[in-house]
Protein backbone atom coordinates (compact mmCIF):
# COMPACT_ATOMS: atom_id res chain seq x y z
CA UNK A 1 0.00 0.00 0.00
CA UNK A 2 2.91 2.34 0.72
CA UNK A 3 4.18 2.09 -2.88
CA UNK A 4 0.69 2.86 -4.19
CA UNK A 5 0.43 5.87 -1.88
CA UNK A 6 3.86 7.10 -3.00
CA UNK A 7 2.91 6.71 -6.68
CA UNK A 8 -0.38 8.55 -6.15
CA UNK A 9 1.35 11.33 -4.22
CA UNK A 10 3.85 11.68 -7.08
CA UNK A 11 0.99 11.89 -9.62
CA UNK A 12 -0.83 14.45 -7.48
CA UNK A 13 2.30 16.61 -7.16
CA UNK A 14 2.88 16.44 -10.94
CA UNK A 15 -0.73 17.48 -11.62
CA UNK A 16 -0.53 20.34 -9.13
CA UNK A 17 2.75 21.52 -10.67
CA UNK A 18 1.22 21.44 -14.17
CA UNK A 19 -1.84 23.39 -13.03
CA UNK A 20 0.26 25.95 -11.20
CA UNK A 21 2.45 26.48 -14.28
CA UNK A 22 -0.33 26.60 -16.89
CA UNK A 23 -3.44 27.94 -15.21
CA UNK A 24 -4.26 30.94 -13.14
CA UNK A 25 -7.05 29.54 -11.00
CA UNK A 26 -9.22 32.54 -10.25
CA UNK A 27 -12.59 30.95 -10.88
CA UNK A 28 -14.34 27.68 -11.69
CA UNK A 29 -12.44 24.94 -13.51
CA UNK A 30 -14.35 22.87 -16.11
CA UNK A 31 -13.41 19.68 -17.90
CA UNK A 32 -13.51 19.65 -21.69
CA UNK A 33 -16.38 17.54 -23.05
CA UNK A 34 -15.48 14.13 -24.41
CA UNK A 35 -17.35 11.10 -25.74
CA UNK A 36 -17.60 8.30 -23.22
CA UNK A 37 -17.16 4.72 -24.42
CA UNK A 38 -19.64 2.39 -22.71
CA UNK A 39 -18.68 -0.83 -20.95
CA UNK A 40 -20.71 -3.94 -21.76
CA UNK A 41 -22.64 -5.59 -18.93
CA UNK A 42 -23.11 -9.33 -18.48
CA UNK A 43 -26.55 -9.23 -20.14
CA UNK A 44 -25.58 -7.01 -23.08
CA UNK A 45 -26.53 -3.70 -21.45
CA UNK A 46 -24.22 -0.67 -21.71
CA UNK A 47 -22.85 1.36 -18.82
CA UNK A 48 -20.78 4.53 -18.59
CA UNK A 49 -18.36 4.86 -15.66
CA UNK A 50 -16.74 7.91 -14.08
CA UNK A 51 -13.67 7.39 -11.86
CA UNK A 52 -12.32 10.20 -9.72
CA UNK A 53 -10.09 10.79 -6.75
CA UNK A 54 -10.58 12.59 -3.47
CA UNK A 55 -7.99 14.95 -2.06
CA UNK A 56 -7.73 16.30 1.47
CA UNK A 57 -5.44 19.25 2.05
CA UNK A 58 -3.92 18.67 -1.39
CA UNK A 59 -3.08 15.00 -0.75
CA UNK A 60 -4.68 11.96 -2.35
CA UNK A 61 -7.24 10.43 0.02
CA UNK A 62 -9.09 7.83 -2.04
CA UNK A 63 -11.11 7.03 -5.13
CA UNK A 64 -14.77 7.16 -6.04
CA UNK A 65 -16.75 5.89 -9.02
CA UNK A 66 -20.21 6.44 -10.47
CA UNK A 67 -22.06 4.43 -13.12
CA UNK A 68 -24.94 5.26 -15.45
CA UNK A 69 -26.77 3.88 -18.47
CA UNK A 70 -26.39 7.38 -19.96
CA UNK A 71 -23.08 8.92 -21.04
CA UNK A 72 -23.89 11.88 -18.78
CA UNK A 73 -22.92 11.16 -15.19
CA UNK A 74 -25.44 13.19 -13.20
CA UNK A 75 -27.79 12.83 -10.21
CA UNK A 76 -29.28 9.70 -11.82
CA UNK A 77 -25.92 7.87 -11.71
CA UNK A 78 -25.23 5.34 -8.97
CA UNK A 79 -22.20 5.25 -6.67
CA UNK A 80 -20.11 2.09 -6.99
CA UNK A 81 -17.11 0.80 -5.01
CA UNK A 82 -13.54 1.05 -6.31
CA UNK A 83 -11.52 -2.08 -5.55
CA UNK A 84 -7.74 -2.10 -5.96
CA UNK A 85 -5.79 -5.31 -6.39
CA UNK A 86 -2.10 -5.22 -5.43
CA UNK A 87 0.35 -7.59 -7.11
CA UNK A 88 -2.34 -10.21 -7.69
CA UNK A 89 -3.28 -10.25 -3.98
CA UNK A 90 -6.89 -10.37 -2.91
CA UNK A 91 -8.21 -8.47 0.07
CA UNK A 92 -9.42 -10.95 2.67
CA UNK A 93 -11.35 -8.41 4.80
Amino acid sequence: MERLTEALDKETRAAEEFLNQHLELTGPLAQKRFNSKPLAGENGESFHVCLGSYTVDGKHAGYYARISESPRIDSNAADIPVLIERNGEQNER
